[in-house]
């Protein structure tokens, strides 16, 4: 007898882990970069460009763009220069004979350092952290109770777990123009060009996936005066991931990342240069969680046969509790060395971030690097603050597995007080998805024999006295008969939920 059976995605976290990486490299300015007088700033973007698994082995590859703001050999000159570098790691996971295995990985920098080796040449290093999970998805069948013949009866039960579809990448390159206010300086030169993202969001559409997000333009620029500013302008921007369908239920985790900014400058009409053209390139990495529900049999049997059941404890991986939070941190730092007499830009970066469960919620916990751009009595300089953040997420303590977090810092601003310290504010944007391992257990094998001594007879009755904890389906199985056809013989023997009564006998007709 053909039974049909459906196939289950057995979905567990195989590997995960942070790993440090250390990242060094001498660079050499380009031709069109006057030379290096002293150092002021270093900035370094880290982005993922693939992760994979074959052959016991985890691979990611991705990039480290470094920005360096120095200034030149003349006098009291800024200038700006970028560079990247190749990121690879190789990492041995548990052997997976069956199945697939995703993998995916997120970078992000704790420290930075730059040092000159000659007016033109330069030593880069930063130590960052990979965070690389690996799931695996082992295929098991087991028998699909919506699909069964007519003398075969099952318990049905619903699995439900969330699949892992293969990652997408996509680069997307924007234009944008912004003219500045005819009040403010135009720009004679310009000198550093910066583009954070807000943390995207997406939504189905009619050709395909249109991701959505906020990019926070800076530059930093040199008046006809020579003065520096600094100008800022939120462009709002869309990707569309086409040809995508999200099924019911899916869900996607999504990460952008800014891979290259610049600007260039047009006249307004007073004739100055105040219309600025940004072009950035945005990096579009995510991953799809398609939620899958199937009918499975908790138990089952064929009428008039002698049975054979295999059952199975199936353990697949789902996603649970979400919390989307966008939350401000401030804090003053004391007076330190160097002492800022004027502020003229703000960036921040998180470092680390992780859950924390206290007695009263769950927290968003981690730490951050602001580094402060500004003019103090020797020149320009910058300093880096460290600080820690931790948001509450929800009043409860949820049960998980592992979890998934996206935090960017989308916007900063810092002030000079009075006392010489330094007043900082940024804005964190963060998403957190919790997954739970969820066990079942499923009939994956059912064979039926007849009796060998199994003949056509006359209509057997037998009358059953039910015992505590009896239930139709019990019933139904100990004499391989229908539970409906039970049912409707005995109108009065059985609850709602099945439980049989043990103040009568139950009619059984084999």
């Amino acid at each position: 007898m053909e039974i049909n059976t459906s196939e289950v995605l057995l979905g567990k976290s195989l590997f995960a882990a942070d790993i440090d990486k250390e990242t060094e490299k001498e660079f050499a300015l380009p031709d069109y970069c006057p030379d290096v007088e002293r150092i002021i700033r270093v900035d370094a973007n880290p982005y993922i460009e693939s992760a994979s698994c074959a052959g016991g082995r985890c691979t990611v590859e991705g990039k480290m763009i470094f920005s360096v703001l120095y200034e030149s050999d003349l006098k009291n000159r800024l200038s700006f220069a970028t560079f990247s570098a190749d990121i690879s790691e190789k990492t041995d996971i548990p052997d997976q004979t069956r199945g697939e295995c995703r993998a995916s990985a997120s970078a992000a920098v704790k420290r930075i350092g730059c040092r000159m080796l000659s007016p033109r040449k330069l030593l880069v290093r930063a130590r960052s952290v990979l965070s690389v999970s690996v799931k695996s998805e082992t295929p098991v069948s087991i028998i699909d109770a919506s699909a069964l013949p007519e003398n075969v009866f099952a318990l049905p039960a619903k699995c439900e777990y969330d699949r892992l579809a293969d990652p997408f990448v996509r680069e997307y390159r924007f234009n944008e123009a912004v003219t500045m206010n005819e009040n403010t300086p135009p720009v004679e030169e310009a000198v550093m060009t910066c583009v954070n993202l807000h943390r995207p969001e997406y939504s189905q559409s009619d050709d395909g996936v249109t991701v959505k997000t906020t990019a926070h333009y800076r530059l930093l620029y040199a008046n006809p005066e020579g003065e520096y500013r600094m100008f800022s302008h939120d462009f709002p921007i869309t990707m569309l991931v086409e040809d995508m369908v999200l099924p019911d239920g899916a869900t996607l985790d999504i990460t952008a990342t800014v891979t290259e900014a610049e600007t260039s400058t047009d006249i307004d009409p007073y004739g100055e240069y105040r219309v600025l053209n940004a072009a950035f390139t945005v990096m579009l990495h995510g991953v799809r969680h398609d939620r899958v529900i199937c009918d499975c049999a908790t138990d089952a049997f064929i009428s008039g046969c002698e049975n054979t059941l295999e059952k199975q404890t199936m353990t697949t991986l789902a996603a649970g509790e979400k919390y989307a939070r966008v939350f401000p941190e401030e804090r003053t730092f004391p007076a330190a060395e160097p002492e800022f007499k004027e502020i003229i830009d703000c960036s921040a970066r998180v470092t680390e971030s992780d859950l924390e469960t206290g007695e009263d919620g769950l927290y968003l916990t981690g730490s951050y690097v602001a580094t402060v751009l500004g003019r103090t009595e020797q020149g320009w300089d910058s300093a880096d603050y460290n600080g820690s953040f931790r948001e509450k997420l929800t009043s409860e303590t949820p049960a998980y597995d592992t979890r998934n977090i996206d935090i960017c810092a989308f916007e900063c601003s810092a002030t000079v007080l009075p006392d010489g310290s330094t007043a900082v504010r940024i804005m964190f944007a963060a998403a957190v998805t919790l997954y739970s391992e969820k066990k079942f257990e499923a009939v994956t094998r059912l064979t039926g024999e007849k009796p060998a001594t199994s003949q056509e007879t006359a209509l057997t009755l037998i009358y059953c006295y039910p015992a505590a904890g009896d239930t139709l389906w019990s019933i139904a199985k100990k004499y391989c008969v229908s539970p409906d056809v039970l049912r409707t013989d005995n109108p009065s023997s059985f609850a709602d939920d099945g439980t049989a009564s043990t103040d009568r006998p139950v009619l059984v007709k084999k």
